[in-house]
């Protein structure tokens, strides 16, 4: 079964491109997942209506492990 994490991100603007940024929750997440350097995450986001109406983006995170040998 997946856990729903929440976490907040905000997008810091750059003179190229806008570099998204997590905050709150992000660090949990990466402890409780054991991630690691070299690690490959993959996001992939959809939109859904809130209970209240509002539209609000959620994420998938997928992690593809490094194993070294």
């Amino acid at each position: 079964m997946e856990q729903l994490w929440t976490l907040r991100l905000y997008t810091r603007p750059t003179s190229q491109y806008p570099t998204p940024v997590f905050t709150v929750g992000w660090l949990e997440f990466v402890r409780a997942k054991h991630l690691q350097v070299g690690d490959k995450l993959t996001f992939s986001g959809h939109q859904v209506r809130a209970a209240d109406g509002e539209l609000q983006v959620q994420y998938r995170i997928q992690v593809t492990r490094t194993i070294n040998l």
